[in-house]
C-alpha cells in the first residue's frame, strides 16, 4: 500500500491577490527604449522624465501605492506589440505624468517602454 497524501482542509488555505514577491523587486528600476515605437521629440521628452524619476525606485517601491506610478497589468496589450516583441510578454501601464502613460514589458530589473501616450488615448483605462 502507498504513502498516503495529506489532505488540507480548504479553509487552512489562505488566497491572496497579490502577486509573489521576486528577488528582483528590491533592486532599482531601470528603463529601457530599445523597443520604443514613437521617438518624437515629445515622446522621448517625456520617456525622459520619467526616466529620471522611476529610476530612483526599486520595483517593490514603484507597485506601492504612494509612488504615483498606478502600475497596472493590460491583458491583452491595448495594441498589437510590435514584431521585436514576443507576443507572450506581459504588457504593464504605469503613469509617467499628469495624462501621460507608457507601456511596455518587464524583464527581471528593466522596464522595456514600447508606447509612450502623451495625452492618454492609447487606452483610456
Amino acid at each position: 500500500m502507498g504513502k498516503r497524501r495529506k489532505i488540507i482542509p480548504a479553509r487552512a488555505i489562505r488566497v491572496t491577490a497579490a502577486a509573489p514577491l521576486l528577488d528582483r523587486d528590491r533592486e532599482l528600476v531601470q528603463v529601457s527604449d530599445l523597443f520604443l515605437q514613437d521617438r518624437s521629440e515629445k515622446c522621448r521628452e517625456i520617456l525622459e522624465k520619467f526616466r529620471n524619476k522611476i529610476e530612483q525606485y526599486t520595483w517593490l517601491q514603484v507597485k506601492g501605492s504612494g509612488k504615483g506610478f498606478n502600475i497596472e497589468t493590460r491583458h491583452p496589450p491595448p495594441r498589437k506589440w510590435p514584431n521585436t516583441v514576443s507576443p507572450d510578454e506581459v504588457c504593464i501601464r504605469l503613469k509617467a505624468s499628469g495624462k501621460a502613460r507608457v507601456f511596455g514589458f518587464r524583464d527581471g530589473t528593466v522596464l522595456y517602454v514600447v508606447w509612450v501616450d502623451p495625452d492618454h488615448r492609447i487606452d483610456g483605462g
